[in-house]
Parts: C-alpha cells; sequence; structure tokens
C-alpha cells in the first residue's frame, strides 16, 4: 500500500518486503515470482490433458499473491485456447471451513472438473468437501494448490501444488536483514528471486 511505503520511507530505516518477488520495488524483496506460481500449476495440468476448470482463489483487492497467481493460470488457460466461465472462477476466504463450504455448494451439481485453488488451504478444505460427498480424488475430480504446505504430502490423496520455498525465502531474507545491519549507510542492495516448482502428488492425474 502507497500510505506504507511512505511510511516505512519516513522512519530512514531499512526494509525488506519478503514472500513476493516485485521487479521495481520500492524496497528490497527476497520472494518467489507468484505469477509463474499460477502459471506452472496451471500448465502442469493442462499437459496431463485437463480441459475442463474452476478457479478459486481469495479476494485480490488486498492479495497481492492471489491476485498473481490467478492472472498466471489465466496466462496459461489462454496459451492453451481454453476459456473459464465466469461461474467457475470463485473467490473463497482463505478459510478451510469456507473452502469446505463452498466445495459443497460446487460439487453437489458438477464433479468432473479440475480445481485450481489459489493456495494449499483452500485445496484442503476442497477435498474434505469431495470426501464428504463420496467422492473419490482425483477418479472424479482433481484438486491442485499452491504453496505446499506441509500438510500437502499428509492428505489423502497427497495434494499436487507449486511448492513455494518459505524456508528459503527466510532464510535468505534473513542474510539480507544481516548485510543491511553490517553496511547501513548502503543503499544498494538486490532483490532475490527464489524459483517455485510444481510438486506432483496424486490429488491431479
Amino acid at each position: 500500500d502507497p500510505a506504507v511505503e511512505e511510511l516505512a520511507k519516513a522512519a530512514k530505516i531499512p526494509v525488506i518486503e519478503a514472500w513476493n518477488h516485485r521487479p521495481g520495488a520500492t524496497f528490497s524483496t527476497v520472494g518467489t515470482d507468484n505469477e509463474l506460481a499460477g502459471y506452472m500449476i496451471a500448465e502442469h495440468c493442462l499437459k496431463r490433458g485437463h480441459e475442463d476448470f474452476v478457479l478459486v482463489f481469495p479476494d485480490q483487492f488486498t492479495n497481492d499473491r492471489a491476485l498473481l497467481r490467478r492472472q498466471g493460470a489465466l496466462r496459461a488457460l489462454q496459451e492453451w485456447e481454453i476459456t473459464v466461465d465466469p461461474g467457475n472462477d470463485l473467490i473463497c476466504p482463505y478459510d478451510i471451513e469456507s473452502a469446505k463450504q463452498l466445495g459443497l455448494d460446487i460439487l453437489k451439481s458438477t464433479k468432473h472438473r479440475t480445481y485450481i485453488c489459489g493456495n494449499d488451504v483452500i485445496a484442503l478444505g476442497i477435498l474434505f468437501a469431495a470426501q464428504a460427498l463420496g467422492l473419490k480424488v482425483p477418479a472424479d475430480l482433481s484438486v491442485v494448490g499452491v504453496g505446499d504446505f506441509a500438510f500437502a504430502r499428509s492428505t489423502e490423496p497427497g495434494l499436487t501444488a507449486v511448492r513455494i520455498p518459505a524456508r528459503t525465502i527466510g532464510r535468505e531474507a534473513a542474510g539480507l536483514i544481516n548485510r543491511m545491519i553490517e553496511r547501513p549507510v548502503s543503499k544498494d542492495f538486490p532483490s532475490l528471486l527464489i524459483q517455485p516448482r510444481v510438486i506432483d502428488r496424486e490429488s491431479c492425474r
């Protein structure tokens, strides 16, 4: 937010924006390319022959990661000449219970689709909804997420997701903080891009 940037500038202390890499940002950023992450998870599904998609993302007005991930997913779909119906482009709170309820509503009417979720929390809610309705993943529907949280490998089935390397981002951000402390006068601190990657599990065949 511009007001926050101005507040940080006025404080005259070094600032790092962690998690989302933003070329041209006011401050040094340490994070991943979230647009690429969205592109990669959609492309993964497309290369496996998936054609019928539902997008389930958090509100993008206050969440730049969700905005970029959705843009990336849409870019991949457009390259494959696939259009998502507005009724299948859904907004869901960053909350397992909300995602489960949304899943219960949409899965009662449609089953054989691929659900691209803006994060693993929403994907977990969709998985819970499918289980509650007696649907099999990936036989009846496929579900993918972004984040590769610790629970992603323990879900049943395991959740296919793009890994956002949180530990690496944290380690690199801490290292950059140390360099800023050692050279407080310098303003030449580069931003760091940490690459995402697809972790292929059983929720998307």
